[in-house]
């Protein structure tokens, strides 16, 4: 005899793994104990947390976002060519986001904000103290999406195409 045999002897019904008691409302299959808990419609939408901020890093050819959900969570991180920008924040629905205030950044603003989204610029010696790591352009733009939600940021104002032609 084993000590296994011994062991499960001893055991009272219910506690050896095996058990069909243990496995309530499981399947029994090969000896095996599996759970089967069915996906509801609910549990399915909240699989895809919903994006509440969006940090996007400016660049000449290629831009950085970094989307997060209203626990600073990162939901999304792109990485998108300066022709693929404005198709993709057509897609999204309105929301925050953060630029780092630059010269190209008014311009970029305007054009978010014709689909609704709510813009903020940030100068960017504030969005340099929340980078975490290295530098670089995704980990800017994800310092960017955290900056842009303190309450306490000062921002800059868009400034319109005639306010930058007087410039």
């Amino acid at each position: 005899e084993s000590m296994d045999d011994s062991m499960a002897e001893d055991k009272p019904m219910g506690i050896n793994e095996m058990d069909p008691l243990l496995c309530g409302s499981a399947s029994m299959s090969h000896n095996e104990c599996t759970i089967r808990a069915p996906i509801e419609p609910q549990e399915a939408s909240l699989m895809q947390p919903a994006m509440s901020v969006l940090g996007i890093d400016m660049a000449k050819r290629v831009f950085h976002a970094v989307g997060m959900d209203e626990r600073g969570k990162i939901v999304l991180r792109k990485r998108l060519s300066r022709h693929d920008l404005m198709p993709f924040m057509a897609k999204l629905p309105p929301g925050l986001i953060g630029i780092e205030a630059c010269g190209g950044a008014h311009y970029w603003a305007r054009r978010f904000r014709e689909h609704s989204h709510e813009v903020k610029l940030l100068a960017p010696q504030f969005v340099k103290p929340f980078v975490k790591s290295n530098k670089n352009d995704m980990r800017d733009a994800e310092a960017i999406a955290e900056a842009v939600t303190r309450p306490t940021m000062r921002f800059v104002q868009v400034k319109s195409a005639e306010q930058q032609g007087r410039l």
